[in-house]
């Protein structure tokens, strides 16, 4: 997945529309890092809602796997470089604010019952009779394992 298609939501048009003559691969770490600074504060959903908190760290980790990889090749981690250190407070300011509104409570989901599962190997979603069938067994093997798992930290 490309990260102008990833960051739909924001459409990354929020640095061409503050600062129309920058270009996000051309920045300096030190201008970058101001720019993130903002940047950071304000992603919402559609409806002006803030995104979960994992969401937001999940922008930061994917804009930084894009600035350092083969296509724009930046040497340094937005992440761990002390010139983003502000940066990084904001980002961590907006998760503050995020967890006391009590918008981050974590939804957990109703585990997955056997019979469900039998029907994805009914259906021929699950099996090992295609290429497709098998990645599907185990991706949905791993799921359950994680539930199982988590559901017992919930119940401990």
């Amino acid at each position: 997945m490309s990260f102008k298609l990833m960051f739909s939501p924001f459409k990354l048009e929020w640095l061409q529309l503050r600062y129309p003559r920058e270009n996000l691969e051309s920045l300096t770490k030190e201008i970058l890092a101001e720019r993130l600074s903002k940047f950071y504060q304000e992603p919402k959903q559609e409806g002006g809602k803030d995104y979960s908190r994992s969401a937001h760290v999940a922008i930061r980790a994917g804009l930084n796997r894009y600035l350092t990889s083969d296509k724009v090749g930046k040497a340094f981690s937005i992440i761990d470089d002390p010139v983003f250190k502000t940066a990084n407070k904001s980002l961590n300011a907006k998760l503050k604010k995020i967890k006391e509104s009590g918008a981050s409570k974590v939804k957990h989901h109703s585990s997955i019952q056997p019979e469900d599962i039998q029907k994805c190997y009914d259906s021929g979603v699950f099996g090992d009779d295609s290429p497709l069938a098998l990645p599907a067994v185990l991706i949905g093997l791993m799921w359950i394992y994680i539930s199982a798992d988590e559901e017992k930290k919930i119940n401990d």
